[in-house]
């Protein structure tokens, strides 16, 4: 393993999930670099370009939706541009990074290792599951009995506001 202190994370997507991603991490002494388009500054990210973060950062998570934007964020090319030895984590939407390149950048040890909870195609069957350096999960990172109970609350709420401003209720 690795510690946190001393290195720098970048965080691609500094919206409510990155901002508390940073809350959590700050007090293990790391410096953390993010990028944001629609995020200009930061209390506790230090905002620079995707390219600046990706070769400064010793861990690297994205936290964005699939958007035209984001799609294949992570490109072959831009992979290449990483540390040797980072760490890339995706719990965010499958399809953000090249699966291939990424494959490749490990099994070459130019990056430590991977930790992916979202694929372009799930369920995940390609030959990432064959590394050693990378940790897969099902896409269920929020498969808790609260998250669910949480979701299913906002989505009745949502639905009811809905119908209260079309006059409907």
């Amino acid at each position: 393993g690795l510690l946190l202190k001393g290195k720098t994370v970048g965080i691609i997507g500094c919206g409510r999930i990155g901002s508390r991603l940073a809350e959590l991490i700050k007090p293990f002494g790391c410096m953390m670099k993010g990028f944001d388009p629609a995020v200009q500054s930061h209390d506790l990210i230090e905002m620079v370009s995707l390219d600046s973060l990706l070769v400064s950062s010793d861990i690297i998570t994205l936290h964005v939706p699939l958007n035209p934007d984001t799609k294949n964020i992570l490109s072959a090319e831009r992979i290449k541009l990483l540390k040797k030895d980072a760490v890339l984590i995706n719990v965010s939407r499958g399809n953000l990074i090249d699966e291939t390149e990424l494959f490749e950048a490990l099994q070459t040890r130019h990056l430590y290792g991977a930790a992916l909870d979202c694929f372009a195609d799930e369920p995940y069957t390609g030959p990432l599951k064959d590394l050693d350096n990378v940790i897969l999960s099902p896409h269920m990172g929020s498969s808790t009995v609260e998250t669910r109970k949480t979701m299913e609350k906002s989505a009745v709420d949502n639905l009811m506001s809905e119908l209260k401003r079309l006059g409907l209720i």
